[in-house]
């Protein structure tokens, strides 16, 4: 009998244990939809100053009623470019890309996307509801007298170009893409990322997404790409990121349409594009924004 307690207390405390590490995992998981915002310090603003000169810090607002914080660096070409975040991050991470491309006399606009930064909001959607922040963001620019239509382009990275693709394909005001570490399907990475027992941490994680509003099944890259086409689009991507399959982000390349560009970084992770890329990598964000958005035929080309 002493045997036999002493066995059913080991297996209770087990399945306790498990239980334990089981909530533990959810806990973390639920930080992709409810993100502790990364706020902008004064170190930020003085490195943004720094980087881009003189620029206006202005306020967007969304057509569900959110308030986004965001930097305008006005353009001195007629073009402009929007520069969106991963998760869990802030405007300050796409400053040297925005830099880079500001130096071109092209106007940058950087905002904190909802749930992120200074900005409203504490859902973050994986792309589906930030659409409404990239409209925003649009409308902003088109409303500016040194702004041209047909001269407005987007950069998106991890997250942020789940919000850049899923816009563009609907909104002919972006001409030029790049997509920048994307994730190509959220329903694949959800079950890329679940842990064991993966089967039921897979089951939990849809239903969590799914009961927040999330289409999970819509926010598919892959099959939404080829709409793009004709205007250009770049992608880029890291040989040693582990966050998203490269077979993933290959297969997202093959399915997007002509005009394509794809730029591999040998040995960047998926957060070191810069550190490891350095300035060939700028160099070509800033060139393939100023080829497709400021040669003489890019206003007229009507595609």
């Amino acid at each position: 009998m002493a045997l036999l307690s002493i066995v059913s207390i080991g297996v209770g405390a087990a399945i306790v244990y498990r239980a334990f590490v089981l909530y533990q995992r959810l806990q973390r998981l639920n930080e992709g939809l409810y993100p502790q915002p990364l706020r902008i310090t004064a170190a930020d603003f003085e490195q943004a100053q720094r980087a881009l000169g003189a620029f206006d810090s202005i306020s967007l607002r969304t057509q569900d009623g959110l308030t986004l914080r965001a930097w305008y660096k006005p353009s001195s070409t007629g073009a402009a470019v929007i520069f969106i975040h991963g998760k869990s991050n802030n405007r300050h991470v796409m400053l040297h890309e925005a830099a880079a491309v500001a130096r071109r006399g092209i106007g940058v606009l950087l905002y904190d996307s909802r749930a992120s930064g200074d900005s409203d909001g504490q859902l973050h959607s994986w792309g589906h509801r930030e659409q409404l922040d990239l409209v925003a963001a649009l409308d902003d620019l088109v409303e500016r007298p040194e702004i041209e239509p047909g001269r407005i382009g987007v950069y998106g990275f991890s997250v942020g170009a789940n919000t850049a693709l899923l816009r563009a394909v609907q909104d002919l005001r972006i001409r030029a893409l790049i997509l920048s570490g994307a994730c190509p399907s959220l329903m694949h990475y959800l079950r890329h990322i679940s842990s064991r027992p993966r089967f039921l941490m897979a089951w939990l994680l849809l239903r969590k997404y799914r009961r927040a509003g999330i289409p999970v099944e819509q926010i598919d890259l892959t099959a939404r790409i080829a709409e793009f086409s004709p205007r250009p689009l770049l992608m880029v991507r890291g040989t040693g990121s582990v966050t998203v399959p490269v077979t993933q982000v290959q297969a997202l390349f093959d399915a997007a349409r002509e005009p394509k560009e794809m730029l591999v970084i040998q040995g960047a992770d998926h957060n070191d594009y810069v550190a490891v890329g350095g300035e060939p990598y700028l160099e070509k964000v800033a060139s393939f924004f100023e080829n497709h958005l400021t040669s003489p035929s890019v206003k007229d080309s009507g595609c």
